[in-house]
């Protein structure tokens, strides 16, 4: 399993090499979810499920919900209820998702 470490605005995997992260600001009560990367050596190892999850536990431990303005975790959001609960919906974000 991997070591999930978190600094400012991301959650990340970090060997001897960059596994993977997600970035996040927070505006209000919500996590604006910017940015998920996984390096391509570590692809197909749901790595980028992973830090979703990360994510998704923080929000729900700090009862916050998640704007997913990265267009992976919107599309994991869409097709999986389980995140229904911290998913806000309504909220408009103007910025578009980092690459």
């Amino acid at each position: 399993m991997y070591e999930i470490k978190k600094d400012n605005n991301r959650f990340y995997i970090e060997e001897s090499e960059l596994v993977g992260e997600i970035k996040f600001n927070v505006e209000g009560n919500n996590l604006i979810v910017t940015k998920t990367y996984v390096n391509p050596n570590y692809r197909g190892k749901s790595i980028a499920r992973i830090l979703v999850d990360k994510v998704v536990e923080m929000a729900r431990l700090d009862k916050m919900m998640i704007v997913p303005v990265c267009s992976y975790v919107h599309h994991t959001f869409e097709k999986n209820e389980e995140y229904s609960d911290v998913w806000n919906k309504e909220y408009k974000y103007e910025n578009a998702c980092e690459i």
